[in-house]
């Protein structure tokens, strides 16, 4: 991610800050491909691009007690779906979730309850170093 970022700061330029808060102990968890890149350029996409004075990016993780790891993605914005419009890519991020984990892994995405004009978006999954089961017979 801090790669891509990157990148999206060179177009972007003074209109995106990011940072990044992501403990070493969370690095080797593995996560289903693009999942968190999705959650990233969505966040630019609607978020930040569009605005003028482009904003603020967030990506944080942290293990709760139960083990489980949780990952935010905070962006300045307004959360506003679009009337008649399903969002794909978070429809296919929470199928691919419950084909992967089942209902042990959520997505939550809406506005940010403890930070006013900011969208959250809320990853929550079974920490594992290892792959799921399921992706060994998804790869070809």
């Amino acid at each position: 991610m801090e790669n891509y970022l990157q990148l999206e700061a060179l177009q972007l330029e003074e209109r995106l800050h990011y940072t990044l808060d992501v403990p070493p102990n969370a690095l080797p968890v593995h996560l289903p491909p693009m999942m968190l890149q999705l959650l990233v350029e969505n966040a630019i996409k609607h978020g930040l691009a569009p605005r003028p004075a482009g904003g603020r990016l967030a990506l944080g993780a942290q293990f709760a007690a139960d083990g489980s790891l949780h990952i935010a993605v905070r962006n300045t914005g307004l959360y506003a779906p679009l009337p008649g419009h399903p969002g794909v890519g978070v429809r296919n991020v929470r199928e691919r979730l419950g084909l992967l984990f089942g209902p042990t892994a959520t997505l939550s995405l809406g506005p940010d309850p403890l930070l006013p004009d900011t969208v959250l978006a809320e990853l929550r999954l079974p920490a594992s170093t290892t792959q799921p089961a399921i992706h060994e017979r998804l790869t070809y």
